[in-house]
């Protein structure tokens, strides 16, 4: 006779499913035994069949979320620059004093590195010094392109390669012309509104 793993009853030795609960039954037990993967299949299809439906779902839900927090674990690791910190402003440096900058008269910002972009590129930003008003006042900067304000050097974490971009001159703004009888006050003006208010 076979057991049942389900229901437990006692089925024919023939029978492929149980006559009560139309589990499939086991085959029977030869001197060996079945294999560790057939019953851990088994264990599967079991806890498979006696499960609900909302049960399964979460089930599902979790998994997905076990693949999402591994994959988002495994972007670190693929997102990691090749170049160090240190690699990168050496390169950057280079770039910039090659292209005629005086990095004394410059502010070192970053390096930031870009992992979203395709090209995986650093950033690296330079700002033209200040003077204080308690320190002695700088000279006038020397450096190429008309010693711009700021400006950025991008270099390619694969390649290795440093381009440096200046900001374009635009010209001097036009202030604007106000009508007749009004006064500028910041961002508010004294005009008094064209179409009366009413209720």
């Amino acid at each position: 006779m076979k057991p049942c793993s389900y229901c437990g009853k006692e089925n024919e030795e023939t029978t492929l499913r149980c006559g009560e609960c139309g589990t499939k039954l086991q085959p029977l037990k030869s001197a060996t035994g079945p294999s560790a993967l057939q019953q851990v299949l088994d264990c599967i299809a079991t806890l498979r069949r006696r499960m609900t439906r909302t049960q399964k779902r979460v089930m599902v839900g979790m998994a997905v979320s076990l693949i999402c927090i591994a994959g988002f674990l495994a972007s670190d690791y693929w997102h990691r620059p090749k170049m160090s910190k240190a690699d990168v402003i050496r390169v950057a440096n280079v770039a910039a004093v090659s292209e005629g900058f005086q990095l004394n008269e410059y502010q070192l910002q970053g390096p930031y590195f870009e992992f979203y972009r395709r090209d995986r590129i650093w950033s690296v930003g330079y700002i033209l010094r200040a003077s204080a008003p308690w320190e002695k006042p700088v000279v006038a900067p020397k450096s190429a392109h008309g010693a711009p304000g700021f400006f950025l050097v991008f270099v390619g974490d694969r390649t290795m390669r440093a381009q440096v971009e200046t900001p374009q001159k635009v010209g001097v703004s036009k202030p604007t012309k106000l009508p007749p009888g009004v006064k500028a006050l910041g961002h508010f003006s004294n005009q008094e509104p064209t179409v009366p208010i009413t209720n």
